[in-house]
């Protein structure tokens, strides 16, 4: 069952709150009703397009709700294109109404494509929502085993993650040095390396330079 929406006092103000949403997939969808007047006056059936939700509860695949969108307050009860906006704006734009955000369950390496199927028909679309499943949806065999294993697959990534990050800052510092080095090269500020002379190897035998041609040997060509 959805949880009705609470209101709550806060201040000399009222807050609405509507639940937990996360552990719901929500759908819009076209559908086809009857218009009874003008099946009436034409006589034959005529039907209208309308705009209808299905609300599912993640881990339960029984419980399904479709009704007609609700697009005014009912009570405390908010517009479903208020609650579920990027749903109803993705079925707007005639795009994916998962809108769920995560690992999808069939990218998760830990299980096989049968169980990642076996997920997508509970209502379990990312490795997220498997974690974060609660006792009320654990009916299904096998429910606390993969919950859990999904529990510790998150949390083992998310101190991978640092490590990951620490190793990516190292990287672009290193590419920074480097670019630095090369910048000084070219505006003819070389490392403090590059400016050391070179040293000399001996010289070949039988080879003068200048200063041998000045000494004594220089004084027989007069």
């Amino acid at each position: 069952m959805l949880s009705d929406p609470q209101i709550i006092k806060q201040g000399q103000n009222y807050l609405v709150k509507h639940g937990d949403d996360s552990g719901l997939f929500v759908e819009f969808f076209m559908h086809p009703v009857e218009n009874k007047a003008k099946s009436t006056e034409a006589g034959r059936p005529i039907y209208e397009e309308r705009e209808y939700i299905c609300i599912r509860i993640v881990g339960d695949n029984k419980t399904v709700i479709k009704r007609p969108v609700r697009t005014t307050y009912d009570g405390a009860k908010p517009p479903d294109t208020e609650r579920w906006p990027r749903q109803y704006q993705a079925f707007k734009n005639q795009q994916s109404q998962v809108a769920v955000e995560g690992t999808p369950i069939n990218e998760w390496a830990m299980i096989t494509k049968s169980d990642a199927m076996s997920m997508k028909a509970l209502n379990i679309h990312t490795v997220e929502q498997l974690a974060a499943l609660g006792e009320n949806a654990m009916g299904w065999l096998g429910a606390r085993q993969m919950r859990d294993k999904a529990k510790a697959w998150l949390e083992s990534a998310k101190e991978g993650a640092g490590t990951s990050q620490l190793m990516e800052r190292l990287a672009r510092l290193e590419a920074d040095n480097t670019a630095l080095k090369n910048q000084l090269l070219a505006m003819g500020q070389a490392p403090e390396e590059a400016k050391q002379p070179k040293k000399r190897g001996p010289k070949p035998k039988g080879v003068m330079n200048a200063e041998d041609a000045s000494g004594t040997g220089a004084g027989s060509l007069r």
